[in-house]
């Protein structure tokens, strides 16, 4: 045999391992690219986790003052129902009927005027 013979299973695997490298930073090439299109990914997601916990928050401020407007009205409420029910009960039933034959009386006046 030859020198060229001997030699060709070194060159072969000298190929062999020259294509694998190559191989090898071809995928890890793709891998930086990959890795950097999450990376991307990644920041657009963290930006909007941000912009939704300074909305969430401002919601939250809202809807505190939300409650707390409805506490004030429902306290307003409440004061108004008890002064209505002190009204009735010092009005009684015959004020009662005056107070509703007076407002038909009323409604019957302005219809007149309507119609004439």
């Amino acid at each position: 045999m030859g020198r060229g013979a001997i030699d060709d299973p070194f060159h072969a695997n000298g190929r062999f391992i020259d294509a694998e490298m190559a191989t090898q930073s071809r995928l890890v090439e793709r891998q930086d690219e990959e890795l950097a299109d999450l990376s991307v990914a990644v920041e657009r997601i963290g930006s909007l986790g941000r912009v939704m916990h300074a909305e969430l928050g401002e919601q939250a401020a809202l809807m505190e003052d939300l409650d707390d407007g409805l506490d004030a009205a429902g306290e307003r409420m409440r004061g108004l129902t008890a002064k209505l029910r002190a009204f009735a009960a010092d009005a009684g039933p015959a004020r009662f009927c005056w107070i509703v034959g007076l407002f038909f009386l009323f409604l019957l006046l302005t219809l007149l005027v309507f119609l004439t």
